[in-house]
């Protein structure tokens, strides 16, 4: 993972007669965040795991093609921080740009009513001082980032085309769907791998063997996503994923 931390500010706005939600600025994004922020527009937010001590963490994804990716709040802090997960290691990619601008605008508009608009800062951690703001919210983040996603190795091995490089597939699938809550950012290191001729098969029934519950109700998404005839993938971290698949492939050759 690889985040980028902004400073949030919290300003003013003009002020009505006798308006009934208004909180303190140390109150307000706190407040937004146990409610479990609304779904804005073209994203959708889903709790990634339960809130602790003040720390949010989300799984944001944009409707329109599946793009999805962490945010972290801390509102233990003064100012609050969040953090973004940049998935593509890129602070200039366009797409993490809009998302920047795209938090910030819904978080000003879950925040009118209670008297506040948002400004997002980029913050550059560099004193110790800065570094021990995030005491405590690094093991929040990895504990929901180290949760072991592949139950039944035994199993996902048998659906490897070659032995010698199952263990291989399986370490990168499994780094890969770490920290994905949506049925389409889990199933695309699978359909990659599959793409790239490094995995033979994957049905339902295979991926609760696997995998077990990870996929909740939304099971039937195998059927959606997993088809090579299906052409919402193919971003750059979905291409990166199957270059890499690709080149374990080419090493079995």
């Amino acid at each position: 993972m690889n985040f980028s931390f902004y400073s949030c500010i919290l300003e003013g706005r003009q002020l009505w007669f006798e308006e009934p939600f208004l909180l303190a600025a140390s109150e307000a994004v706190h407040a937004v965040c146990k409610a479990g922020f609304q779904t804005s527009g073209d994203y959708m937010y889903e709790q990634a795991q339960p809130p602790k001590d003040g720390m949010f963490l989300f799984e944001v994804t944009r409707k329109t093609d599946g793009f999805s990716t962490l945010v972290f709040f801390d509102t233990r802090t003064r100012p609050n921080f969040i953090w973004v997960d940049n998935v593509f290691n890129n602070e200039l990619d366009i797409t993490i740009s809009q998302f920047v601008n795209m938090l910030e605008k819904s978080l000003s508009a879950a925040l009118y009513k209670h008297g506040w608009k948002v400004r997002l800062n980029k913050f550059l951690p560099r004193e110790l001082q800065d570094i021990m703001l995030f005491h405590g919210a690094v093991e929040y983040v990895n504990a929901y980032l180290n949760k072991e996603v592949i139950l039944n190795r035994a199993a996902f091995r048998a659906i490897v085309i070659a032995a010698d490089i199952a263990d291989e597939v399986m370490e990168w699938v499994n780094n890969y769907m770490k920290g994905k809550d949506s049925p389409k950012a889990i199933i695309a290191p699978l359909r990659a791998a599959k793409e790239a001729g490094a995995i033979i098969a994957m049905t339902k029934a295979i991926f609760l063997n696997i995998f077990g519950e990870l996929l909740g109700n939304s099971l039937s998404a195998i059927d959606k996503y997993m088809p090579l005839t299906y052409n919402g993938y193919g971003d750059k971290a979905y291409n990166q994923m199957k270059e890499r698949f690709q080149e374990i492939v080419n090493k079995q050759a």
